[in-house]
């Protein structure tokens, strides 16, 4: 089968934004990536196109998280976004997307 123009949008979002995340997950595990955890390191993110403005500035914006806490609300993000395509029917089936 094929997926509908808004799956396949789905999909490239949730994959791209994951990407990042795994990146961000091992620079805070690795020293020699710690340098993408920097404002320095995500504006170099943003300009090589791996992340956008809007992620960049709202993982910058969660005051209470420290620079190596901030790759988690891209995994939040992601089950938002999971969630709304539930609801929009996108994605389909219960929690764990049985059938």
């Amino acid at each position: 089968g094929t997926y509908t123009p808004e799956a396949y949008r789905f999909l490239e979002e949730v994959a791209s934004v994951l990407r990042v995340y795994h990146i961000l997950m091992w620079a805070n595990h690795a020293r020699r990536f710690r340098i993408l955890l920097t404002d320095r390191g995500f504006a170099r993110m943003v300009t090589r196109g791996m992340m956008s403005i809007h992620e960049k500035e709202t993982m910058e914006m969660q005051m209470g998280l420290t620079k190596t806490e901030r790759h988690y609300v891209l995994l939040e993000w992601v089950i938002y976004k999971c969630h709304q395509a539930q609801k929009k029917g996108i994605l389909e089936g219960g929690a764990g997307l049985e059938h």
